[in-house]
C-alpha cells in the first residue's frame, strides 16, 4: 500500500477510525463545557420560531455523535437486528 507521512498507509482504516472517535470525543468534551455554562433558563429560548432552541441543537449534536460513533464499531448490525 501506498504510504503517506507519518507511515500510515493511505488504505489505514483503524487509524482513521481512531481520529473519528478523537475528533467525536473532543467534540463532546466542548459542547459539555458550553452546555454548563448556559443559563438552565435559556436552554428553550428560540429567537424566533424557525430555528432550534440550545437544547434542541445540543440533542440533535449528541444524537449524530452517536450515530456517527456506531459507525466506527467493527461490528455491524444486520438489517435483521
Amino acid at each position: 500500500m501506498k504510504q503517506q507521512k507519518g507511515g500510515h498507509s493511505i488504505f489505514d482504516f483503524e487509524c482513521l477510525i481512531k481520529q473519528i472517535k478523537n475528533i467525536i470525543n473532543f467534540a463532546m468534551k466542548s459542547l459539555d463545557k458550553i452546555i454548563s455554562k448556559m443559563p438552565s433558563d435559556q436552554l428553550i429560548f428560540k429567537p424566533t420560531e424557525d430555528v432550534k432552541s440550545f437544547a434542541e441543537l445540543s440533542t440533535h449534536v449528541y444524537d449524530m455523535a452517536y450515530v456517527y460513533m456506531l459507525a466506527t464499531k467493527k461490528e455491524r448490525f444486520s438489517k435483521e437486528d
